[in-house]
């Protein structure tokens, strides 16, 4: 699979930096994004979707910018929105079905794979009931098969747990580990639970700015071997965000 890099990103709103020298390397694998809000994660993720322009930096995919490669990049990239843009008169097939002409593939073709991917997400059997009709862990279900039509490589998640209870949580992060082994997945999330377990490595971000991007392990013994008082990442996620101080205070 095909490394995706950003290259010095830097994006103002206003004459607001929002984006400041971003550098990020991933290459198979999920990728937890985190930051509180207002960090730069949406700013991030619409660059890295092709849906945000005039920001200055790259975006490499595979060594090709993906400016120059356009459509030819989106057809790669699968996308799960913060918010559940889904057609709610739509059944979940029709949606499947339209959101597959949207990607521009034929419906001859991708007949089978619509089938595969509601079977692989437990949604064959809801295939003719209206979206609006089915449960927000339901709905996310549809949207992660959406993204996942046409065999994307590089899918991105922004705060896809959003709504879903504990045992939907737990199972869609089982499918993500899953699904992150034939993939590269960036997960933007502010729950560091969702992310713990499953990242290769945690891209954490604030202010516009990444202050580290590194694997979880090498993240809490960095800060063990400078005797700070960290346990877990969520410990790691407060301290880079809010201070050592922050973290003796919440204890």
């Amino acid at each position: 699979m095909k490394k995706i890099v950003a290259k010095d990103l830097v994006k103002e709103y206003n004459k607001k930096t929002v984006l400041s020298h971003v550098n990020i390397e991933m290459q198979g694998g999920v990728y937890g994004l985190l930051g509180p809000n207002g960090a730069g994660k949406s700013t991030l993720i619409g660059i890295m979707v092709d849906g945000i322009q005039n920001y200055s930096g790259e975006i490499l995919y595979g060594n090709e910018n993906i400016k120059k490669l356009g459509k030819d990049y989106r057809k790669r990239v699968g996308y799960v929105p913060q918010k559940q843009g889904l057609y709610e008169e739509f059944s979940v097939l029709e949606c499947m079905n339209y959101i597959a002409v949207l990607k521009g593939l034929k419906k001859r073709e991708v007949r089978e794979e619509i089938t595969y991917l509601l079977e692989r997400l437990h949604i064959l059997d809801v295939a003719s009931r209206k979206i609006s009709t089915l449960s927000g862990g339901m709905k996310q279900r549809v949207l992660m098969a959406q993204a996942l039509l046409g065999d994307p490589d590089f899918i991105i998640l922004d705060e896809p747990t959003v709504g879903l209870d504990p045992v939907e949580r737990y199972d869609f992060r089982n499918f993500v580990r899953e699904l992150s082994k034939t993939c590269t997945i960036l997960y933007a999330t502010h729950v560091v639970s969702d992310i713990e377990d499953i990242a290769k490595e945690v891209i954490l971000i604030k202010s516009g700015e990444i202050l580290v991007q590194d694997t979880v392990e090498n993240l809490i013994s960095d800060l063990e071997k400078k005797k700070k008082n960290i346990r877990n990442l969520e410990d790691v996620f407060v301290y880079y965000t809010k201070g050592e101080r922050e973290i003796a205070f919440d204890r």
